[in-house]
């Protein structure tokens, strides 16, 4: 097909109306949108296992670098004691963290059905959902 004969289709194909150019302009918005955050993600891909990494060695660094702790106590019965009293200490904290913690879980079950329904409304509407 020559040159001339390809200018002549072109010009005979109806153009686009500025409705489905304007749409188009939109979803090419969002393509190179998603483009950019996904590129975000990726690099945090990246950094996340590297400054884990980097956290680690520095505290088994600072935990090596200490000196070892030396024996306190001249009998075994005062070192019994205070290993109680720390054990007991340590037992009161969690239980608090372990109450605190299903204080949360029942605040965060509201959010999520609140998410679930606005969920199932849409899909009741037809709308396409993405995750």
């Amino acid at each position: 097909m020559s040159l001339e004969e390809l200018e002549e289709r072109s010009s005979a194909c109806p153009s686009a109306s500025e409705e489905v150019k304007s749409k188009l302009e939109l979803q090419l918005a969002i393509f190179r949108e998603a483009k950019r955050i996904k590129g975000r993600q990726k690099a945090f891909r990246i950094a996340a296992p590297v400054c884990t990494a980097f956290a680690l060695g520095l505290a088994a660094l600072l935990l090596l670098w200490q000196d070892s702790p030396k024996d306190s106590f001249s009998r075994p019965e005062d070192a019994y004691a205070a290993l109680q009293n720390t054990l007991n200490y340590m037992g009161a904290k969690m239980d608090k963290g372990l109450s605190m913690a299903k204080d949360g879980e029942s605040k965060m079950a509201k959010p999520i059905d609140i998410i679930e329904l606005i969920r199932d409304y849409q899909v009741s509407q037809g709308a396409q959902i993405s995750k």
